[in-house]
């Protein structure tokens, strides 16, 4: 089948981090149940493009409409980050609504707070950081809703300021006595792709999602490994980190989509993002 002729997926926030990442790795290898169809504040004329500005009250006209939403978008500048966040959030949720069409929402694992443990959807959140207070704030507003998905994310390499940052002696926090410093769950951005691939395919499908699901590889890795297989010079600083791990179990998003995924490994997932950095959309 044409691609042009598949059922549309709307993604909010294309030229951010992950949804640039996201946009190459679909360039190179194109889903075949749904047609991605982008969104941002302004954009050049394109037919896999529309204009958005989801800091306005106005919902855009899609024709056809789309059978799913991915909602990466994040507030940015000089505007209260959480107001801006949930006012875009609640966009999203409009047109979602009005489309009768799951809403699949990036979420992160930063809503656990820091654990030893290995953490299921179910785990007891603390947040630690701004960006997970954030994240918690976000879920719970939109907690009621239906078809709506939390995709809590680990780090997506590439995407996290480690892998990729600017060049020069990389200063990592120390994590809980580890030698690796601050052990965090990964994803590849290709390996990303794949999985929200099959999420989004099994939305356009009728399938329901669980309320919230963990999206990472395992075993969680130390930040020095990745700045190894990123070929970077690092330290340790003389702080420990505010969040020394986090562990995310991730057997619902396996059961979930119905296939095994690649285990975490640091030469892999940076792979994985140099090939993507040489791709151009």
């Amino acid at each position: 089948m044409a691609q042009s002729h598949l059922p549309n997926v709307l993604i909010t926030g294309a030229t951010g981090r992950v949804g640039t990442l996201l946009r190459k790795a679909w360039a190179v290898s194109p889903p075949v149940e749904f047609r991605p169809v982008w969104s941002s504040r302004s954009v050049e004329s394109r037919p896999d493009w529309i204009v958005w500005d989801m800091g306005s009250d106005t919902l855009p006209v899609l024709d056809p409409p789309p059978r799913a939403i991915l909602h990466l978008a994040r507030g940015t500048g000089r505007d209260c980050r959480q107001v801006s966040d949930i006012h875009m959030d609640g966009q999203a949720l409009r047109l979602a609504q009005l489309h009768v069409a799951p809403l699949l929402i990036a979420s992160s694992v930063a809503v656990y707070g820091s654990s030893s443990e290995m953490m299921s959807e179910r785990a007891a959140l603390s947040p630690q950081t701004r960006n997970g207070w954030s994240k918690l704030r976000q879920e719970r507003e939109l907690s009621g809703a239906d078809k709506v998905c939390f995709l809590r994310l680990g780090n997506v390499v590439g995407a996290d300021g480690l892998i990729g940052a600017s060049s020069g002696n990389l200063v990592l926090d120390r994590g809980d006595g580890s030698d690796g410093g601050p052990v965090r769950s990964w994803i590849g951005p290709r390996t990303l792709a794949t999985v929200l691939a099959h999420l989004l395919a099994l939305c356009v499908s009728g399938r329901s999602l669980p309320q919230r699901l963990n999206v990472a590889q395992a075993p969680a890795l130390g930040m020095a490994e990745l700045a190894d297989a990123d070929q970077r010079r690092w330290r340790f600083s003389d702080r420990m980190a505010d969040v020394g791990c986090v562990r995310v179990d991730c057997s619902l998003l396996r059961s979930t989509i119905g296939k095994a995924i690649a285990p975490a490994e640091a030469a892999v997932m940076v792979a994985e993002w140099r090939t993507l950095a040489a791709v151009c959309v």
